[in-house]
This record gives structure tokens, C-alpha cells and sequence, in this order.
């Protein structure tokens, strides 16, 4: 066993304990990296029986949420053993990051393993079952696509519950939420899985986003992390149901990533894969109003309709992501009464406030799926039962120039955060401290 000096930067982890539809990883972690991430241990709940899954596969998900700060931050991370297909994945995914991000730099760092014996009581399983596939589902309107895009695939339904930060803030029902996911999933009469995992109580998002601030357009998870912990986060689960192919519906389109990156890309999550389970980065070539569209031509032909949701566990509708998929809806011809969402006059002038004060930062990511609406935006809306209000909202919208509007209003978590910021480039350690403890419970992943 690997003993953890604080003279260098190592992660070990020790143990790896599954049982009872769980994996709970048991590390260590030397002084020096502490700011970068949390005590342990960390466990995610499968709810299903995964005894079977041999230990290289049952590491996965350690290493996924793990490694990329290591890269960035030169930590050794000590591994009892892993699938040498991930292995080899992550490899190929550092030099990716790297040139995109190559002022951050991901040339540090290693996962050192033990090459401890595999705890598989059954033969290993190398071949690929294309067969069998699955989906990252979440409900939004990027996964609902992804969804219907192989709908007659049968695709096994993957959500992952995790941000337990907003779960504690939002009070809202989540057994509600997760019911109408299940109605919806048999309604379709596919499976659906609903794992419990929050990377960022393993890694810290907050000092990592504080480290690199003027060298990612974003969070670390934004920009580096979320799709490499979510896929690490189903390894197990997936290989466990023998399933070959693994959907990851798009966020963005190859337009968006002319100009900027984000975490999730082909040349990301087209490299993600482990032994039997290979990883699809799915409806790059669409717009997200284009996927709209497509959400309500099958709307129309089926009876229960799920919520798209941006926020959970229940849209809030005063958010500037539920704005964006209010005003999506509404030129998409979607019926309105089917999602829960307030489309009265005064919630449309709310959203158009908030817009012209710049109460709501439009960065690079808000501004290019805005453009997207006001492109779709009809010059008429014969063919729409709307109210008058809600012509009048796209009209206003059509015509705003985005650009023009402020980008710089400082909200009172956006002044938490830069005082935070400042605390950690003068000592990350005590910034570290302050936030881990009562004192600043406020300032979240």
C-alpha cells in the first residue's frame, strides 16, 4: 500500500468498497493538494446490484473525477489498478485539453497503478454489444433529443442526481421529479436508471475555476471536467448491464465551437471509452432550436409530456436558463400547457427586464443561444396560438442587439465569489479553510 507524504503531491486511493448497489472509494491526499480536492470518502449509490464489475472497472469513476486536475497540477494519482482501454482514453483526451487550454497545461501528473489482482468472479467481458445502448438523460431539451434521435434503439436511460448544492438551496420536490421521469421512461416502455453521485464533493470546482479564472471562459467544470465525471460516473453501471455504446447528447454545435471550447466535444467524449463500452457525442450538427423542433413534432403525436427542464427539480421560471427555454418554446410551436412553466405577461416582462438591465450576464455561451432564438424568430406568428404578449416579447426580441446589452452587472454571488477569489490567490490554504467551514458555507462548488 502507498504511503501519502506531504513533501509531494499524491492522491492514493486505498480502498474500493462495493456493496449494496454502491461504490465508496476510500483515498488519501497529501497537504499540498488539499485545495484541490476534498477529504473522502466519496461514494455514489447505483441502486442496482453491481457486485460483478471487476475492480479496473469499479476504479473508473475515482480516476474520471480525479485525473484532469492532476494533469493541471502535477499530482500523482495511486490506483490499485484500471481498464487499460480508459487508460489509454484519458490519454488521448489530456493532449486535447492541453491544446486547447495550453496555458493551463495538462503535461503533469500521472495515474500510477498497483496492478493489484481484478475482483471479478466472472470471465472477463471484452466484446463490444453495440446492440445494447444507453443516454445521458436529464430531461433538458439536449438529452430529450438525443433520446428521440434513437428512440427505436430502446436506449437505457442514464440520470445522473448530483449538485447537491442546488438541492439544498431550490426545497423543491425531487421524488416528484424523479416520478415523471419514471412515468416518462415507461410510457417510451425503456429502462431508465437513476444514479446519486456528486463529483464536486470529490473534486473542488470553486478553487479550481479560482486557479485557472483567466485561462478557462468558464467553471472547471464547464470547461474541462463534466462529461469526463459523468461518463466515469456510469463505467461501472454500464458494464455491469453490458451495454456497447453510450449516447452524449451535444451542448453546443460545431459553429459555437469555431471560437470557444467546452467540455463536452467529439474530440472529447468520442475518446471515452473502457473495455465493452465505447462513448457518442450525439447531435453536433444541430442547433438547440432545431431540436425544438424537433421535441415538438413528437409532442404531437404522444400523450405524456415531459417537462424540459434547465433547472431542477422543477423548472423556477424566473431563471435565465428557464427564460431561454420559455422563449424557445414559444416560436416552436411546443404546447405550452404541457410544460410547467409561467408564460403570463408579467413572467415575459420579468424575463425581458432582466435582459435590457443586464441583470443577466449574456457571455459567450447565453449570447450564442440567444442569437440562436432571434434567428428562428418568425417575422410572423400566424400559424402560433399565442397571446399578444407573448408575440410582442419575440417581436421585442427580434429586434434587441444582444451584444450591445451589459455584460458586466456584478450580482451579490458574483461579489462572494471575486472576494473569494481574491482570499485564494493570497493563500489557498486559508481560502480553502474559510470555505470548507461554517464560515463560508455560502460560497458553493
Amino acid at each position: 500500500m502507498y504511503v501519502v507524504s506531504n513533501m509531494s503531491k499524491r492522491l492514493v486511493l486505498h480502498n474500493v468498497n462495493i456493496q449494496n448497489g454502491s461504490i465508496q472509494y476510500e483515498y488519501e491526499r497529501s497537504l499540498s493538494c488539499v485545495e484541490l480536492y476534498h477529504s473522502g470518502p466519496y461514494t455514489i449509490e447505483y441502486n442496482t446490484p453491481i457486485e460483478d464489475v471487476p475492480l479496473e472497472i469499479a476504479t473508473i469513476p475515482f480516476v474520471a473525477n480525479v485525473l484532469p486536475a492532476a494533469w493541471a497540477h502535477d499530482v500523482d494519482v495511486h490506483v490499485p489498478c484500471i481498464d487499460p482501454t480508459f487508460k489509454q482514453s484519458m490519454s488521448r483526451i489530456r493532449g486535447v485539453l492541453d491544446s486547447w487550454y495550453p496555458s493551463v497545461g495538462f503535461s503533469g501528473g500521472r495515474a500510477l497503478v498497483e496492478n493489484g489482482p481484478s475482483n471479478n468472479p466472472k470471465e472477463a467481458r471484452d466484446q463490444h454489444n453495440s446492440e445494447k445502448v444507453a443516454s445521458l438523460f436529464s430531461a433538458g431539451v439536449d438529452s430529450v433529443t438525443t433520446y428521440l434521435r434513437h428512440s427505436e434503439k430502446q436506449p437505457h436511460l442514464m440520470h445522473i442526481h448530483f449538485w447537491s448544492e442546488r438541492e439544498n438551496r431550490s426545497q423543491k420536490n425531487w421524488a416528484k421529479y424523479h416520478e415523471e421521469l419514471r412515468t416518462f421512461a415507461e410510457s417510451e416502455d425503456v429502462p431508465l436508471s437513476i444514479i446519486n453521485a456528486k463529483p464536486t464533493e470529490h473534486f473542488d470546482n470553486t478553487n479550481l475555476t479560482a486557479y485557472h479564472k483567466n485561462r478557462l471562459n468558464g467553471t472547471w467544470w464547464q470547461m474541462v471536467q463534466h462529461i469526463i465525471s459523468l461518463t466515469g460516473t456510469l463505467a461501472p453501471l454500464l458494464y455491469h448491464k453490458n451495454i456497447g455504446n453510450l449516447y452524449i447528447p451535444s451542448s453546443h454545435t460545431e459553429k459555437y465551437h469555431k471560437d470557444n471550447h467546452w467540455g463536452s466535444h467529439p474530440a472529447i467524449d468520442n475518446k471515452i471509452g473502457w473495455r465493452g463500452t465505447s462513448c457518442i457525442h450525439d447531435g453536433f450538427e444541430m442547433t438547440r432550436q432545431q431540436k425544438w423542433q424537433q421535441i415538438s413534432e413528437y409532442y404531437k403525436e404522444i400523450d405524456f409530456k415531459l417537462t424540459i427542464r434547465s433547472c431542477e427539480p422543477n423548472p423556477c421560471g424566473r431563471c435565465f436558463d428557464c427564460a431561454r427555454n420559455m422563449a424557445a418554446m414559444i416560436i416552436s410551436d411546443v404546447d405550452l400547457e404541457s410544460q410547467d412553466y409561467d408564460f403570463s405577461a408579467e413572467q415575459l416582462d420579468h424575463i425581458k427586464d432582466n435582459i435590457e438591465s443586464g441583470q443577466w450576464a449574456m457571455d459567450d455561451n447565453n449570447l450564442f443561444f440567444w442569437e440562436d432564438i432571434q434567428n428562428h424568430t418568425p417575422a410572423e406568428f400566424d400559424s402560433h396560438d399565442l397571446t399578444s404578449k407573448q408575440v410582442e416579447f419575440h417581436q421585442w426580441l427580434k429586434t434587441i442587439d444582444l451584444h450591445e446589452l451589459n455584460r458586466s452587472t456584478i450580482t451579490e454571488e458574483d461579489s462572494q465569489r471575486k472576494l473569494y477569489e481574491k482570499v485564494f490567490r493570497f493563500s489557498p490554504l486559508l481560502a480553502t479553510f474559510i470555505k470548507r467551514s461554517r464560515i463560508g458555507e455560502r460560497v458553493k462548488n
